[in-house]
Formats: C-alpha cells, sequence, structure tokens
C-alpha cells in the first residue's frame, strides 16, 4: 500500500511531536515528587499506620495518624493516652473521643475514627449517627456566658485572686457569650491571642485563666477537648532578679531614719526584718499580731491559706511602742481602711536613699531571700518566704550574686589547670 505525500508529512510530524524530549542524567536521578510517586502503576508506597508500641512511645502533646486524616491521639504529662477524631461540620473543626487506648485497641479506635468522618462527609452528624449523643439532662448545654458565671460561683471563697480571673473571662470577645462551649474552637482561640500580641504577659494570663475555665468544663465531659491546650503562650522575659547591696542597705536605712513619717518607716522596716510582701505589710491588723509569742498570722495572704510569720525581739519591741490609731499597723488618712498611697511614700525614701528609679519595695523581699539562703540554706529561705515550692526560690528569690560566682570560679581553676591544693 502506497502512502500519499500528504500522509508521509503527517506521520514525520506526529513523530517529531510525541518523540520523547531527551532529558540530563540528573533529573533522572532526581527524587519524584510524592504526588507524582502515588500516581505512578502499581505503587505501594503508602503512609504507615501508628501501631499500639508507636502511642507507647508518643511523648506528651496532640498526635495524628498519617493513615487517616483527622485521627490521632492526645498524650497527656501523666501518661493517659486517648485517642480522637477531628473533622469539619457546618464549617467548624469538631473533636470527637473515641476512647482510652487499653479500654479499645487501636484497630478499634481507627475503624470508629473512619466511620465518624464517613458520616461527617455525606452531611450526617456523626454524634446522632454513632449514637454518640451524650444522655439529655433537663439544661441544654451551657452557653459560654452561663458557664463564666458557673465557674466565677463555683470560685468564690476558693481562690484568692478571684478579681482577677473574672476581669481576665470578661475580656473574652462578646460574640462568645451565646456560642455553647463546644462551638468555641482553637482557632477562636488562637484568633484572639494573636490580637493581644502588643501585651504578651496579659495574653499570656488571660489564655492561661482561659484555660483553666474550659479545663473544669471538659473535666465535666460538658466538652470533648479543651481549646486551649495546644495554643502556644507567648515568650516572657527572665524574672526580676535585682537585689540591694550592702550600701544600699545601709543608704536605705539613713533614709528611713530620716523619714517623717513614722508609719512609712514602720511599713518599711516590717518588711526588712520579716521579709513580708508590701500589701501584706499595709493589710496587717493589731488583731494578727500576738507580740508576746512573736507571732503574727495572715489570714488571707496570696497563697490564700493562712500562714504565720515569727517575728525577732528587736521587731516586737519597736511595734510596741508603734501609735495605735486604728485597727490597721500602717495607719492611712481613714484609720479603718488599709493604706492605699504607698507608692508616692517609696518613691520619697528611694530618692533619699539614693537608690535608682527602678528599685522597687518587692526587691528588699528578694534581698531577704538571698541573705537567708546564704547563711541558712535555701530550704529554710523558702520558709521564710512562705513558699509552697522550694524551686520559686531558688529561680527568683535568692539570685547568686557576682562574688558567689566568681568564688566558685576561682576554685575549680586549679584543678582544670592541674595543680594539687
Amino acid at each position: 500500500m502506497t502512502r500519499s505525500p500528504a500522509r508521509l508529512r503527517i506521520e514525520v510530524v506526529l513523530e517529531w511531536y510525541w518523540k520523547p524530549t531527551p532529558r540530563p542524567l540528573e533529573y533522572l536521578s532526581r527524587e519524584r515528587p510524592q504526588y507524582h510517586r502515588r500516581r505512578a502503576m502499581g505503587s505501594t508506597d503508602r503512609p504507615q499506620k501508628l501501631t499500639k508500641k508507636d502511642i507507647e512511645a508518643l511523648a506528651p502533646g496532640r498526635h495524628f495518624d498519617p493513615a487517616i486524616a483527622g485521627f490521632g491521639v492526645d498524650v497527656s504529662p501523666a501518661g493517659k493516652r486517648t485517642f480522637f477524631c477531628r473533622y469539619w461540620q457546618g464549617g467548624r473543626r469538631r473533636f470527637i473521643k473515641v476512647g482510652l487506648l487499653g479500654e479499645i485497641t487501636v484497630e478499634q479506635a481507627r475503624e470508629q475514627a473512619q466511620r465518624i468522618r464517613g458520616a461527617a462527609v455525606l452531611g450526617m452528624e456523626p454524634r446522632a449517627e454513632l449514637g454518640l449523643e451524650r444522655a439529655k439532662s433537663d439544661d441544654p448545654a451551657p452557653t459560654f456566658k452561663s458557664w463564666r458565671k458557673t465557674y466565677l460561683e463555683e470560685l468564690e471563697g476558693r481562690r484568692k485572686g478571684l478579681k482577677m480571673i473574672s476581669y481576665h473571662l470578661g475580656r473574652c470577645p462578646a460574640a462568645w457569650g451565646p456560642r455553647k462551649l463546644a462551638e468555641i474552637t482553637e482557632r477562636d482561640v488562637a484568633a484572639v491571642l494573636t490580637a493581644r500580641r502588643k501585651a504578651p504577659i496579659a495574653a499570656n494570663r488571660w489564655l492561661a485563666t482561659l484555660s483553666a475555665c474550659f479545663g473544669l468544663a471538659k473535666r465535666r465531659r460538658l466538652i470533648d477537648a479543651n481549646p486551649c491546650e495546644n495554643v502556644e503562650f507567648y515568650p516572657e522575659n527572665a524574672p526580676r532578679s535585682r537585689t540591694l547591696s550592702s550600701d544600699e542597705l545601709g543608704k536605705l536605712h539613713a533614709a528611713i531614719d530620716a523619714e517623717p513619717d513614722i508609719y512609712v518607716r514602720a511599713a518599711i522596716v516590717l518588711q526588712l526584718q520579716t521579709g513580708c510582701r508590701i500589701g501584706e505589710t499595709l493589710a496587717a491588723k493589731w488583731e494578727d499580731f500576738d507580740l508576746g509569742a512573736g507571732v503574727w498570722r495572715l489570714p488571707s495572704p496570696k497563697a490564700g491559706r493562712p500562714q504565720t510569720i515569727f517575728l525577732h525581739p528587736v521587731t516586737c519591741g519597736w511595734l510596741k511602742e508603734l501609735p495605735r490609731g486604728g485597727s490597721y499597723v500602717i495607719l492611712g488618712r481613714d484609720p479603718d481602711k488599709p493604706r492605699h498611697d504607698f507608692k508616692r511614700a517609696w518613691r520619697r525614701v528611694r530618692a533619699a536613699a539614693g537608690l535608682d528609679g527602678d528599685t522597687r519595695t518587692h526587691d528588699i523581699r528578694r534581698t531577704v531571700g538571698m541573705l537567708v539562703a546564704r547563711e541558712a540554706g535555701l530550704h529554710l529561705a523558702s520558709r521564710v518566704l512562705r513558699h509552697s515550692d522550694v524551686r520559686m526560690t531558688a529561680r527568683v528569690y535568692a539570685p547568686l550574686d557576682e562574688r558567689e560566682i566568681r568564688g566558685a570560679v576561682a576554685g575549680f581553676l586549679p584543678a582544670m589547670s592541674g595543680e594539687t591544693k
């Protein structure tokens, strides 16, 4: 069969068009993208499923199974491993707790997650379709506004800082009020935190307060997951470590002696001799003192439970001579209310002592902790400062000064150089 010139021209063009383009050797040796590998004929490349052995080795946090989108396990710091399934419903991300490792197997949890996601894909409500609805009670699921009120009422009389807790919860968006607790997601919390990034410390305190509020709701089984658990805090600066040197303490005592207000003198000296907080000094009442026994009882300190401060005989001596004009030891303008204008008095004493403008009254407490730790050890310093955790004393209130560090360096250098003592 003879081919016409026109047909020959068409065949030549098609042969040129479909001829493979030569590729350099280095291109052929490259690893192809995952997308193309999966589309290759006969490919056996599949994501590996999490096994029980893998899950038992996981660190605390949230981990996802690469085999099923949205299926994973939450590992608590205590070691509890909870399976969950995450899916989208009505434009919002939802969480369903599947079960605990040990109560169900990994395969059972994975099958349940597939059923949950299948129901969500078909437009059905997984809880209703799979019988996962909670038992209905007389009260409907609480809104954020109603739960916030309940949470604050339960903390009444149990938490000393209830005013600050109420303040931070009151800074939540007003749009959250009528929403159900389960409808507030991790994305909502992260958006508010991002909007407050210019004040990172205040944003962190808000997040911590909100996390505690949702944490109680989770323990009451009102929600399946705490939307604050995986939202990261902003980094904060290292804690303040300013202490007063011996020269500064001498200048401060001279300024106290020259201070005309006897109650300002008493407030600062009481802090110097006990290491108490200035707020505790200003709130002290005569009924809290037993000067005969040398005891000062704090009925409502920062820790929230009654505490005791033991007084030196010198402290008891000048307290007995301090004029009493009301129920409070440190008198202010109103004898029946604690003094509230001490910042102005402290600035006056600080200027008279020649201390820098950044020196605060709390630096006195930190100085007491450092001196007690140096003389009697860290444990006793923690007891004097009434800390519940000695690590707080070591990290903030008993810093090492330059002389101690230089002495430690001088102590090990001979050994490092090979010299014998």
